[in-house]
């Protein structure tokens, strides 16, 4: 739900096609982690994970283990299941108005990584109540620079900038000889 681009210095004409791709990977990636598409490989988990054990597909799997490890070493400063205060803080603002206190109570009883069962070794995860849902957004845009940067790097570009929604970025050499990009 945010413009992603790719910076490079001049060169061969090779580099063009490795970014087209990068920006294509950065399209299937999108189409996997957001909650903004119905049919986004993350709606389907928060749909199905209520109701049953739902098989993941491993780099998402990764992910979401890295979210919880994420979330008890910030002590639950990070979550990602804060989709439903998402949710309540977005209806909440359309109506111009601050939660109550028996609404984010409400809804606190559906946040914590501690509602999200995983199987290792059968790559699937389950949620253990209604309510609860997955939303990437305080790590989705660095996940995709990350694999993205990766796969320009393995195809040979030492030098670019990425960045996604101008909030995160990602930049490796430098910008035309200049140590660093400015």
């Amino acid at each position: 739900a945010c413009e992603f681009s790719v910076i490079m210095n001049p060169g061969p004409s090779r580099q063009v096609m490795i970014a087209s791709d990068a920006l294509d990977r950065i399209h299937e990636l999108e189409a996997q982690l957001t909650v903004y598409r119905d049919d986004s490989e993350l709606s389907l988990l928060n749909r199905q994970a209520t109701i049953e054990s739902t098989v993941v597909e491993p780099n998402l799997f990764g992910l979401l283990l890295e979210c919880r490890r994420l979330t008890a070493e910030t002590d639950g400063a990070f979550d990602a299941t804060s989709g439903s205060l998402i949710a309540l803080w977005r209806v909440c603002r359309e109506a111009n108005r601050v939660p109550s206190d028996d609404e984010l109570r409400e809804t606190l009883e559906d946040v914590g990584m501690q509602h999200v069962v995983f199987d290792n070794e059968a790559t699937t995860i389950r949620f253990d109540h209604d309510g609860v849902g997955l939303n990437l957004g305080g790590i989705g845009k660095g996940y995709t620079l990350d694999v993205v940067g990766e796969m320009m790097t393995d195809e040979g570009l030492d030098h670019f900038l990425l960045h996604g929604g101008r909030s995160s970025i990602l930049a490796r050499g430098d910008h035309d000889g200049q140590g660093g990009w400015p």
